[in-house]
Formats: C-alpha cells, structure tokens, sequence
C-alpha cells in the first residue's frame, strides 16, 4: 500500500492534488502524484511512485491516527491510549509504531494543537471569541456567561473601535445593590487592538469591595466611555450607581454625567496628591520636596484645601497667596486655575476644570465614605502580578480574567458567610483616625 498527502486543490475547487508521503524527505525521494475528486475518490495518476509498497507502514498510520483522534475526544492517559489502540495489532505493524516516549509527545502535541486559541485577527472587526471565551465555569457542570456585552466594531474618528466587557453574568443578579462604584483604567495589560483595560468595582455590604466588570476599550475618548456604560446598562438594567469614584479624566467624567446624572462623581484625593507631585516634578522642585521638610509641608498645604468645607476655599487661597514660600506660587497658580477657580474682583471664583464637588473630602471624611480610588488601584495590581508580562494576547487576557475571578469568588463567599474583609494595616487605621478627628474639629 501507498499514502498520499493532500497538497492543494485545482484552480476552480472541484479536484483535490496529492503527493507522495515521501515527497521532498531527506531520505526517501519519491514524486508520486495522484488526483481524486472532493470525495477522495481516485480519478488518475499523475506521475508514478517510485517508493517501495508497505502495508505494514499503512496501517501503522492509521492506528497512530486513530490513536490521535482518540487523545482528543478523551482525557486518557498516554498509556491508556496506547493500550486501547493497539490492542490485537499485527506484530509487522506493531513494529512500525511509536514507543511509550514517542507516544507521550504525539498525544501531547494533539491536545495542544486542539486546545491552541485562533490566531489574533490584524484589526478589531475580524475579531470573534469562540465559546469557550464567553463562557465562565462556576463548577462542574455549572457555566454562565463571562462575556457581557459585545459593541462589535464600529467607526469613531475614522477608525474602527470595538468594546468587550467581561464579568460574571450572575452579579446582574445584585445590580441594584451596587451603589458605591469604583472606576479606573490601566494601559499595561491592554491585549493588542485595545488601548486600556476599564475596571469596575462595587462596595457589597458595609466594608466589602468586589470587581464586577473588566472593559476593554479601544480609546480614551468620551464617547467610547458612554458606550461603555450605556452596555453595560443595557446588560444591567438595575445598575444605578449613587457614587463612582474615579481619576482626573474629564472624558471618564464627562460620561458619567451624561449615563448617570444623579450620580455623586468623587474623584480620588490620592491622584490629587500624585498630580500635584507631578507639577513639581515639571518644575525641577521634587528634590527639594524630598529633601526640605518645611518645603514639603507648604506643598501640602495646597492639596489639603481638599479637607475644608468648599464655602472656605475662598478665604483659604487668600490665606495661602500670601503666606506660601514664592517658590511654590507657580504650582498654587496651576492648582488655582485646575482645581478651585481664580478668585474675581466680585469675590465670585471662575469655574475650573476640576470643580470642589469633584475632589473635595470635607463630607466624606466625616461621613466616613472613601477618599481614594484605591481599590481599583488594587485590583489592577493583582492583575498586572497574575499577567507578569506586558500586553498579554487577548486569549491569555481573558483565561487569566477566569482565574482571577475563582479567586474573587472565594471572597465572596467569606462575604455571604459573615465574614469582615482583611483590616488595614494598623498605621493606616491609625491615620485616618487623625485626620477625621482634625476634620471634625474644624
């Protein structure tokens, strides 16, 4: 017998090309060609063999076939396999098969191959998730969906754009539970074709704080954050945030004014203190910021106005202008002009890009709601560790997204068991405790 492995089709699709399985070894050359029709039906030869016959090579083929097609549709072990397919062979054949190594590597590189995810396609409207990426398995036997909503691509300032949101479908389940809401991007882990990766987090209960979304975007622009939130309102019809807490991106802002309009918009006093640092930086002050105590407090004088009641912001830049060392008059100015508003001759103050409601602390503070964003801080940290590379493909985004969230459902179910999330560390007890004490005897 002879084996022929198919090489290509005719030029209009309706005859099947097949050479030699020696065709171009090192070994044995052999230029034997046939042709059949799209049944494998024999038509002609086209150029004869000239390799000698083996039925025993044959049939060694289609057992080790068999044993492939096998690996696939089963969890056996190698040994299993190798057992099952080649019980009651002929010796001759026997022969001619793999050894228990060979067979180790042929049934691993199968089941490679058949679990390998599809090739990432060059732009976003090729893009298609098989399944088993849309789908979260809670437990055996026990699947939802993982993938919540699917933009497809569409056109934003002459580019296509797609926006995939994942997240465990049951946790629509207490939509309308999730009040307190915390929002932030990262750019680290974004796969290609997307710009960020968009985390949503949610308080459940008093002090329990959960991830319930990850979106990747394509842009940062606002309209591509309103779609974004207008999906997952689609896909949530109960999710009504009273507050989300987030970074200094007006697009963000801007979007959650126009899906949420009664929502209170509290952005984070850490990011506050960092952009602030950042001016210095700019300014070639950050030496002397580590370096001079004095200078380091007058610095913070201007990022803790985020403490006092907004009525007394205005007597509070006065007080400052006069009072701060000249050096650090351009980074009041640039806090003034983002953050509070010069103040007019009327006594009235220009309206900056940042308004007090935004990043003002005095009513948080004393209320005890957060005063950063740090959870979502957190909660891309864990994954930037879980990832340990920059810009994972999207397959290796979403299988670690899977395992990451059996992680967060173990936390879960400490919540539905009664149980408190880990303290803070003791000095961070001990500071906020200072600070709500000075707060409330201002």
């Amino acid at each position: 017998g002879f084996l022929y492995v198919f090489h290509a089709f005719n030029r209009d699709g309706t005859i099947k090309f097949w050479r030699c399985e020696f065709f171009g070894s090192k070994g044995i050359k052999c230029k034997g060609r046939i042709h059949t029709d799209l049944e494998n039906n024999f038509l002609r030869e086209i150029t004869i063999r000239s390799c000698p016959a083996s039925a025993e090579n044959v049939e060694a083929k289609k057992v080790v076939t068999s044993l492939k097609r096998r690996a696939v549709g089963t969890m056996e072990t190698p040994a299993i396999l190798r057992a099952t397919t080649f019980e009651n062979i002929p010796t001759p054949v026997l022969a001619r098969l793999p050894n228990k190594d060979a067979t180790k590597k042929i049934v691993k590189r199968v089941r490679q191959k058949e679990d390998a995810p599809p090739a990432m396609p060059n732009n976003v409207a090729q893009l298609q998730l098989p399944e088993d990426y849309q789908t979260y398995k809670r437990s055996e036997g026990r699947e939802e969906r993982f993938l919540l909503a699917d933009s497809e691509a569409y056109e934003e300032n002459n580019q296509m754009h797609r926006i995939l949101i994942f997240g465990r479908e049951s946790h629509g389940n207490w939509a309308n539970d999730m009040k307190d809401v915390f929002a932030d991007g990262t750019f680290i882990i974004s796969p290609p074709l997307f710009q960020q990766v968009y985390a949503i987090l949610s308080r459940r209960g008093d002090r329990w704080v959960f991830p319930v979304a990850y979106a990747l975007l394509a842009s940062k622009s606002e309209a591509t954050y309103t779609r974004m939130w207008e999906l997952i309102k689609n896909v949530w019809s109960e999710f009504s945030p009273n507050s989300i807490s987030t970074d200094y991106e007006m697009a963000a802002i801007n979007s959650i004014r126009t899906c949420f309009p009664r929502c209170e918009i509290r952005c984070c006093l850490f990011h506050l203190v960092r952009n602030m640092k950042k001016k210095l930086s700019e300014f070639g002050l950050m030496q002397r910021y580590r370096n001079d105590p004095i200078f380091a407090a007058q610095s913070r004088w201007i990022t803790s106005m985020a403490f006092l009641p907004i009525g007394d912001l205005t007597p509070a830049i006065i007080s400052l202008d006069r009072n701060l060392m000249q050096e650090l008059q351009p980074i009041m100015d640039w806090f003034v002009m983002n953050y509070t508003g010069r103040i007019l001759h009327n006594g009235y103050r220009t309206v900056p890009m940042f308004v007090p409601e935004l990043w003002n602390v005095y009513n948080r503070t004393l209320e005890g709601a957060d005063r950063t964003n740090n959870f979502a801080e957190s909660a891309h940290r864990k994954l930037q560790r879980a990832f340990s590379c920059s810009h994972p493909t999207l397959w290796k985004f979403i299988e670690t997204l899977k395992r990451e969230q059996k992680a967060r459902d173990a936390e879960m179910a400490l919540f539905i068991a009664g149980h408190n999330p880990p303290q803070k560390a003791r000095k961070y007890r001990a500071a906020d405790e200072r600070i709500l004490a000075l707060t409330a005897t201002y």
